[in-house]
């Protein structure tokens, strides 16, 4: 056994010898094998001991035997039992093994040179590491620098932001003020007369006095089926009055006298709110039924309006007294943007109103398979012919806000041309639409605003009908 050791051993310093510097003699290698020789002897009982020992240990023993039999180097490093290899340290130059807890080492004096490069190595660790700590706080800089920069982004807003509030409310306040001040300069728009007065819901309701056929009032009550009072927008009932005159008359005052009384309870259920409208009401009833064979009433401080219809023997068509319905509640519907709106301003050329009530009736009679376009066409082509005959009502600014019953042409004539023309050449709407656009523009800025919003510039448009009438 201690042959095999000592041939171990004299390869093991063999090995190392060769591995270091060639200055090293024969003599210095003897001596080195001597002393470890001499380390190594004391070693072996150690270690014969130990095998002995653990023979009779337990496995947990043995473990804790292990981590005894680990090697500590030079530089303090710990290495596992069969370890080789170069120590650390002072000794790095020499060759070393870790042998059951042992460790053997050749002698050679490790040079200063050699140490200067352990230590350049070291040297190079340490920058690493300061390198990377530098390369940290760096980044930790950088990240800082970031939250600063949004933080005073954020600020720099909340700043903005409060001053525009502040301007906002600056303003507000100002705007406030004004208000306040021009509310002794400027009356309060008043309130339509129906919400606050009036307590009948819209609908459209047909009372007949006298010995009216019945087929002129079906010819009245298919017109009503047709017409929408919710949709049309007005806000009050309607009531129909339906009587038989002969011929072109009106009624009689007796008559008259009686249908007052029945429409004015419904136009002002307290009379004694404004004695004065009342009054103008009831006596311009009275004047108009006696004078007038049709017409129609809704008055802007009234809860009610009115459509009085003499259901006399001319008929141009099937359901005519039909056509005549649609043409008075379009004069209903139109008034009630004045009634809604009392502040604007219901002025408007007669042509323009009748020849408006007029085209409803009719399209809508057509609609309804009452009559056709041909009877339209005709119409238009008669009234044209008249006009013609009588050129300067081809001016539409002639008698422009008068009926004119006593004319060559009467306002609803005239109208119902001018109507079609700009139905045909400046409306791309129905006429529905149409009409609901003019009569807003009508109450808001007066009727040449409106018509110029329809057809563009009014003498232009004068013109271009001139044109059209003698084409």
């Amino acid at each position: 056994m201690k042959k095999i050791i000592y041939i171990f051993i004299l390869v093991f310093l063999v090995f190392g010898c060769s591995s270091n510097t060639k200055n090293d003699d024969h003599d210095q290698l003897q001596k080195q094998i001597d002393e470890s020789q001499k380390e190594i002897e004391p070693k072996q009982q150690l270690d014969l001991e130990t095998v002995k020992e653990d023979t009779v240990t337990s496995d947990d023993q043995n473990q804790q035997n292990q981590k005894l039999k680990s090697c500590k180097l030079s530089g303090g490093e710990l290495v596992d039992d069969g370890w080789a290899g170069k120590d650390t340290g002072s000794n790095y130059c020499n060759q070393c093994r870790c042998m059951k807890g042992a460790l053997a080492c050749t002698k050679m004096a490790c040079l200063d040179n050699d140490s200067s490069v352990k230590t350049s190595t070291k040297n190079n660790s340490k920058e690493d590491y300061l390198k990377s700590e530098s390369e940290d706080e760096r980044r930790k800089k950088d990240e800082e620098e970031s939250k600063r920069a949004e933080q005073e982004r954020k600020e720099e807003e909340r700043k903005k932001d409060e001053v525009e509030r502040k301007r906002d409310e600056e303003q507000r306040k100002k705007d406030q003020s004004n208000q306040n001040n021009s509310k002794d300069k400027k009356e309060a728009k008043p309130k339509p007369y129906y919400e606050d007065n009036c307590m009948f819901k819209p609908e459209i309701i047909l009372k007949v006095y006298g010995d009216v056929e019945d087929h002129k009032i079906d010819s009245v009550q298919k017109a009503i089926d047709e017409l929408d009072i919710i949709a049309s927008g007005i806000k009050v009932p309607v009531y129909i009055l339906l009587w038989e005159v002969e011929g072109e008359k009106g009624l009689d005052k007796k008559s008259a006298e009686i249908l007052k009384d029945f429409i004015i309870s419904k136009f002002f259920p307290n009379p004694s709110a404004d004695d004065g409208m009342v009054k103008h009401v009831t006596e311009d009833i009275i004047n108009k039924v006696q004078r007038e064979t049709i017409t129609a009433d809704y008055y802007p401080e009234s809860c009610a309006a009115a459509m009085f219809i003499a259901a006399t023997n001319v008929l141009d068509f099937k359901n005519y007294l039909g056509k005549i319905v649609f043409h008075e509640f379009h004069h209903v519907w139109d008034s009630s943007f004045y009634a809604n709106s009392p502040r604007g301003d219901r002025e408007n050329p007669a042509w323009m109103n009748e020849g408006m009530a007029e085209y409803d009736g009719l399209i809508k009679s057509m609609a309804l398979n009452w009559t056709n376009q041909n009877y339209f066409n005709t119409e238009i082509s008669n009234i044209k012919s008249k006009l013609i005959s009588n050129p300067s009502y081809i001016d539409i600014d002639k008698d422009i806000f008068s009926f004119c019953d006593t004319c060559p042409l009467s306002s609803i004539e005239r109208g119902i041309v001018v109507v079609d023309y700009i139905m045909n050449n400046y409306v791309e709407t129905d006429f529905d639409t149409f009409a609901n656009k003019y009569y807003s523009d009508l109450n808001k800025f007066g009727w040449e605003k409106a018509l110029s919003n329809a057809v563009g510039d009014y003498a232009v448009f004068k013109n271009s009908f001139k044109q059209y009438v003698l084409k």
